[in-house]
């Protein structure tokens, strides 16, 4: 299963990665379950 599980390496730290999830807390890992509408498939 992790064989097909794509990574991707935020720039920022890890206050503005919460941020960028809505959260106001700072934000170490993230998995995305069901990437819905959203244009997360486009980021390399």
């Amino acid at each position: 299963m992790l064989a097909k599980t794509g990574v991707h390496h935020y720039s920022g730290n890890n206050i503005e990665l919460g941020t960028a999830c809505g959260k106001y807390y700072r934000v170490c890992t993230l998995a995305i379950i069901d990437p819905g509408n959203s244009l997360l498939q486009t980021w390399k």
